[in-house]
This record gives C-alpha cells, structure tokens and sequence, in this order.
C-alpha cells in the first residue's frame, strides 16, 4: 500500500510541475483563430493531471467521529465509497442537523449514503469536484434526547425521510442500578473471533460492480406474508411514523445481509437462509418499538414545555379572559 500510494503521490507532484510550466508560457491564437502549440501542451498537461487525481491513492481510514457533512463526502469519495461515523456523541448529526458550522441542515450524504446512490459535491465554492459512484454510510452515534429534540425541529429531518433512515434504541436508563459484576465479561475467545470477522470484511475486496445476494425460496415464503402486515400497520400513524414503517422492509433485508455475509466468506455463492431472515425481522420489529418512541420525541418540545398548540391555545383564552 505505501509504495503504490508514494508513487501516486510522486507522479502528482511531477504532472503539477508539468502544469506549471506550461502556464508560464501559454500559447496565443493566431489571428485566424488556431491555438498555438503550447496552448494544446498545456490543456494537454491539465488534463493528465485531472485524470491522475481521479485515481487518487490513500491510507485506509474507514472510520471517523468528528465530520462535517462536507468532510464525509471527501472521506466516501477517497474510501472508494464506504465510510463509517462512530461517535460516542453526535458532533456529524448535530453538524448535518445544523447549528454548529453552519445554520443550513446539509442532508444528502446521509440519505444517497443509506440508498448506495450516486454521490456528487459539484456544488460552487469547492476546492476540488469529484463524484462517487455508489456511496455507503453507517452511522453509529449515542445521542442525547436532546439531540432528537431539536433534529425534529428542522423540517427536512422527517419531510426528507432521514428519521425513517434511523434504526433507533433508546434503553431505560439505569443510572441508578449500576454494579460491577464480574460475570459480565465476555467469553474466552470471543474477542479474538470477532477480531476475525471483522479483519475478513475489511480485506475483502470490492469489485466495480456490486455483489448480488438472493433470497431462497424458502426465505422468500418467510418475506412475504411479513412484508404484507406492513401496509396494515401504517394506519392511523403519523406521517413520520408512515415513512419509518415505508423503510421496514428494505431495513430487514439489509440486516439479512448483513448477517449472511458475516456468516459466509463468499456470500455471493450462498442464498439467504430462511433463519436469517426470520433473525432479521426480529431484529427489524425490535427497532420498530424504539422508533415510535424516536418519532414522540422528535414531535414533541421538551418535557414539561407547552407545545406551540398549547401556547396558542393559551394565548386565545388569556386574551378572552377565559382561565
């Protein structure tokens, strides 16, 4: 890796000296119009160096905390497309949300980033254009509520599905209850197979076109009748709720697939099992119960503040004498 990376580097610098050097001496039309010699060397000489960048060599780096929005799409699109945010907080919501470097919410990397869409920063004031072909997000954050809170303030949060995105827990705190138990610590060996797993999936090579996992027959009998108890549940939910219970099923077969390919080296050869789907449903429900308490809360002002209806409706009365 370093020598092939060194060597981009090299030939960067020498196609940059190349570039300069034609510039100094740029070439002028001839009076009919024909561009002189050193003007095409010199378009020449750009265009080699905007072919060299495209292929730019770096360091793996597949994961970060502290980003802006901005700085992810730089990450996607040095990481060949694959990027993670983990954070014990939330600076790269709270960034993305708004209000910490800029007032704007910027959301796009986050939902082309769930959809392994095509990702693009050609957007004025920028340093250098560069486009991602499929671009792959995960986020892992522990947020505090308030971070919810006002993420449900900015409009674009739910009218732009990004809260249907979110596989939320939201555990009862037990601030109260902690003990030191020596039992809690893991199995022997389970340190060192899990170092395995994750040493495998990030060795593992990705080709130009994405892998393709099927589900077998037998899973797709498990999918079915599930997928269709979905609609039902979209009854008298709020909107947000609605787009949350809309992603459920893509959720699931995400899991699955991510559960299949942690169990198979070559995932690719093998279809989806039926267990592993039925595991992955179980886990999709699990996160339905902690989304419903997610969308209250992005709904809803603090605790104990009047919400803006209240605060009408108490305004009415105070002015009409009513209590």
């Amino acid at each position: 890796m370093r020598p092939a990376i060194e060597a981009w580097q090299s030939t960067e610098r020498i196609l940059r000296r190349q570039l300069d050097a034609a510039e100094k001496a740029p070439g002028k039309p001839d009076t009919d119009g024909h561009i002189t010699d050193s003007t095409a060397i010199r378009d020449a000489a750009l265009e080699e160096l905007r072919e060299h960048l495209k292929k730019k060599q770096v360091y793996p780096d597949v994961f970060g905390s502290n980003a802006t929005p901005e700085a992810v799409e730089k990450k996607l699109h040095e990481q060949r497309g694959a990027y993670a945010i983990l954070s014990a907080e939330s600076p790269f919501l709270s960034n993305a949300i708004g209000g910490r470097y800029s007032d704007a919410p910027n959301l796009e990397v986050i939902l082309q980033g769930w959809e392994g869409d095509h990702l693009s920063n050609e957007r004025s004031g920028r340093e250098e254009d560069f486009e991602v072909a499929r671009a792959y997000l995960t986020i892992l954050c522990c947020v505090q509520p308030s971070v919810l809170r006002r993420a449900g303030r900015e409009e674009d949060t739910i009218g732009r599905g990004v809260a249907a995105r979110l596989l939320p827990v939201i555990p009862k705190s037990r601030a109260d209850e902690r003990t030191i138990d020596g039992r809690a610590a893991l199995a022997p060996g389970t340190m060192a197979a899990w170092s395995t797993v994750l040493e495998r999936l990030l060795n593992t090579e990705r080709g130009e076109a994405p892998r393709q996992l099927v589900l077998s027959p037998e899973a797709e009998w498990v999918f079915a009748p599930w997928y269709n108890s979905i609609a039902p549940r979209t009854r008298d939910q709020s909107a947000a709720m609605k787009g949350w219970l809309g992603k459920m099923a893509a959720q699931a077969l995400q899991i699955a697939g991510q559960f299949h390919v942690v169990d198979h080296e070559t995932p690719e050869d093998v279809p989806i099992s039926a267990k592993t789907l039925q595991n992955a449903i179980r886990v999709a429900e699990y996160f339905l119960r902690h989304a419903e308490v997610m969308i209250g809360m992005m709904m809803d002002r603090r605790a104990g503040e009047p919400s803006e209806a209240r605060q009408v409706l108490d305004s009415i009365r105070h002015l009409a004498g009513a209590d």
